[in-house]
């Protein structure tokens, strides 16, 4: 990968195309596509909102975007302001490896104590975490083939943000049951794992979360039987909850909220690919909070404002041919629109919404009730 700082973004035109189905492959919520040809052009394929990477006290944005012509595009991570879409840095070449069409990355929060939010993202068979400030390798994981991972939660209690890793994959043959590790986020060093047992596959999707004031790792496993599992684990890696889903229920997303305080995800929502939502409150109790009818495959989600600016109790999920946003107590579903959604930019020194983040064939925009902040590409 190559780290270019403040390059002066390029202007394109940029025709309208549908990759709803791309949306959640920047986030690690979905499988890998390569449907679309675009010859000479600047194109997005997934955004994720990230906490202030630029020091302004105001969430910042991380785009995946294709550059060149059809057949040998060049592939960018760009970081982007959230204030106003101006190019903070670019990192090139980024090569997602032969099994997927773009890197899966998240927000880990400040893994090197520099103020500025720090990102892991998956290339070429392994996670690597890069610093919010400019892009730069702190560190990474080897052969850590984790299609998921998941952070901004602080599991040992050394003040730093860790990262949990997924790899669905790890094993070989007939003991290819995956795994979860936990990465300390101040040194890259794998705290603990833990591996799946004949009969399930964990690590297909991984998130921390808070609940009565224990951290929790939570892991989705697919039962050889049918089915989905919810494993939880504790700070230090035992197992201590299973919950069984639906047998019906083929494949799901985790998506961390934060409902309390913000920065801390204290909230964690299953989003099972038939529509169902279930919702795992402070008990550990596995409730069904809503069916949101017409969605069909879930592709991804995000949290979502609502026209005051608040932000809890609405999602907005990537649906087949849709974005759906949804009502998180009720299931009930507010409104439709064509393209993605990245998550909410904040203003945290303020702790005021902005707006939220928005990509489809137009480019990436930050829009609030009012109309469009800003748009990129």
């Amino acid at each position: 990968m190559q780290l270019i700082r403040h390059r002066p973004p390029r202007r394109r035109p940029c025709a309208a195309s549908a990759f709803v189905l791309l949306a959640a492959a920047l986030q690690g919520l979905s499988g890998c596509h390569d449907p679309i040809e675009r010859v000479g052009a600047i194109w997005p394929i997934g955004s994720i909102v990230v906490q202030d990477c630029s020091g302004d006290g105001t969430d910042d944005v991380l785009a995946y975007h294709l550059t060149g012509e059809s057949g040998a595009p060049m592939r960018s991570l760009d970081a982007l302001s959230g204030t106003d879409g101006s190019l903070l840095w670019r990192v090139e070449n980024v090569d997602p490896g032969e099994y997927c069409y773009a890197p899966q990355a998240t927000d880990v929060g400040d893994s090197n104590g520099d103020g500025k939010s720090d990102f892991a993202v998956s290339v070429m068979g392994q996670v690597s975490v890069l610093s919010g400030a400019d892009g730069a390798s702190l560190f990474a994981i080897d052969d850590a083939w984790g299609r998921s991972h998941s952070g901004r939660v602080d599991v040992d209690g050394d003040g730093h943000p860790d990262v949990i890793v997924g790899e669905r994959l790890y094993g070989e043959g007939a003991s290819q049951f995956g795994r979860v590790c936990l990465v300390s986020g101040a040194t890259g060093i794998v705290l603990w794992s833990s591996l799946g047992s004949a009969g399930e596959r964990i690590g297909l999707a991984v998130a921390g979360v808070r609940v009565q004031g224990a951290v929790l790792v939570v892991t989705l496993a697919r039962r050889d039987s049918g089915g989905l599992e919810l494993i939880i684990f504790d700070a230090a890696g035992r197992r201590f909850r299973t919950i069984s889903l639906d047998v019906g229920v083929k494949g799901a997303h985790l998506l961390s909220l934060e409902s309390d305080e913000v920065g801390v995800p204290d909230e964690l929502v299953v989003l099972a690919d038939d529509g169902r939502i279930y919702d795992l409150d402070s008990s550990l109790v596995l409730n069904l909070a809503g069916v949101a009818a017409a969605i069909g495959n879930v592709c991804g989600a995000a949290q979502w404002a609502d026209e005051t600016g608040g932000v809890g109790r609405q999602l907005a999920v990537i649906g087949t041919e849709r974005c759906h946003v949804l009502d998180l107590s009720t299931g009930r579903r507010i409104e439709a629109f064509n393209g993605g959604v990245g998550g909410v930019v904040r203003d945290r020194d303020r702790d005021v919404t902005i707006g939220n983040l928005i990509f489809d064939g137009n480019g990436v925009r930050l829009v609030s009730s009012s109309g469009v902040i800003w748009q990129k590409y």
